[in-house]
């Protein structure tokens, strides 16, 4: 039985897939890199960690989290003006709260950057907290901060279900061994595939096709 639902943040609940291409533009730029719209598709939902052994792959690891607090400044700066939930977002939300769902995020994202876009938004009340990629060893594809995410609801893996939106984030669902609804928001559905139900919008997650993934 599904009791838990665990939400990725960028193109999930948040519209965030241009704020975070211009963040890495703007933040490669000042290291003398161009950054392709392309490249940040074919890395989206990575963690940064992982995307620096790509991206600056002369940084050293020791330098690892100042980057990534750099890079995530500008994000900030740039999401104060212009952050926007996903639609339907809030909506689903608030329903699968009022339902008995235990909620939390688990996003490869930046922690400071999660608690700015709930707050931002007036999510966080709806969530019982969340896991950055600053919490585990390893980031998506690997399950790590899934399986964290159903420690921290007190529930098993079979029992929670994953709102994602890359294919990173689907195979470290399946690699928690957890059901995952997959949103078209920032990939086709050709490279959703391997999610157990793909929807075009928010709007189209009901209680009843949680239900049926049970």
């Amino acid at each position: 039985m599904i009791k838990g639902v665990i939400f990725d943040m960028d193109g999930v609940i948040i519209d965030s897939a241009n704020l975070h291409l211009k963040a890495w533009q703007i933040f490669l730029k000042k290291h003398g890199k161009e950054h392709t719209k392309e490249e940040f598709q074919k890395y989206f939902g990575m963690a940064n960690k992982e995307l620096f052994q790509i991206l600056l792959p002369e940084a050293k690891k020791e330098d690892y989290r100042k980057l990534d607090d750099e890079k995530e400044a500008i994000y900030r700066d740039l999401a104060n003006i212009e952050l926007n939930e996903l639609s339907g977002a809030k909506k689903l939300i608030k329903k699968l709260y009022d339902n008995g769902f235990k909620l939390i995020v688990g996003s490869s994202g930046h922690p400071e950057n999660i608690e700015f876009n709930l707050n931002k938004l007036n999510l966080s009340k709806y969530f019982q907290g969340y896991v950055s990629n600053h919490e585990v060893e390893k980031g998506k594809p690997a399950p790590d901060i899934f399986l964290k995410c159903a420690q921290k609801l007190k529930l098993n893996p079979n029992e929670c279900i994953v709102i994602e939106d890359a294919h990173h984030g689907i195979d470290a669902a399946n690699n928690a061994e957890m059901k995952c609804i997959a949103i078209t928001s920032t990939h086709d559905k050709e490279k959703l595939k391997d999610a157990d139900l793909i929807v075009d919008t928010l709007n189209e997650i009901t209680i009843q096709k949680i239900k049926e993934l049970e």
